[in-house]
């Protein structure tokens, strides 16, 4: 989608602009994302946990996309699928089983 600058045009606005609409509103766990997600000057994240291939999915990351627009620039949106089985390192960092479910 297409975002639009509004306001003044500084150096500074253009930067904080750029940085806080670089990546999408929500970012999916990858080790190819993870440097951008963990790496930047947005230390906040807001993880959402969820199996793709479960029935509920289509709908946490509706809502989830639809949350992360209002905090974007200040927090980044991170959603970790519990199907793929590259994302065990971080789901054990975290405590969080497969099992868990959604």
């Amino acid at each position: 989608p297409r975002v639009a600058m509004t306001g003044d045009v500084t150096a500074e606005s253009l930067a904080t602009f750029v940085s806080a609409n670089r990546l999408p509103s929500v970012v999916e766990f990858s080790d190819e994302t993870a440097p951008t997600i963990f790496g930047g000057d947005i230390k906040s994240h807001f993880l959402v946990f969820s199996d793709s291939t479960s029935e509920t999915n289509k709908a946490v990351l509706a809502t989830f996309r639809k949350v992360s627009k209002g905090v974007a620039g200040k927090m980044i949106c991170v959603f970790v699928d519990t199907n793929k089985g590259d994302n065990g390192r971080i789901l054990e960092f975290f405590g969080i089983k497969k099992e868990m479910g959604d």
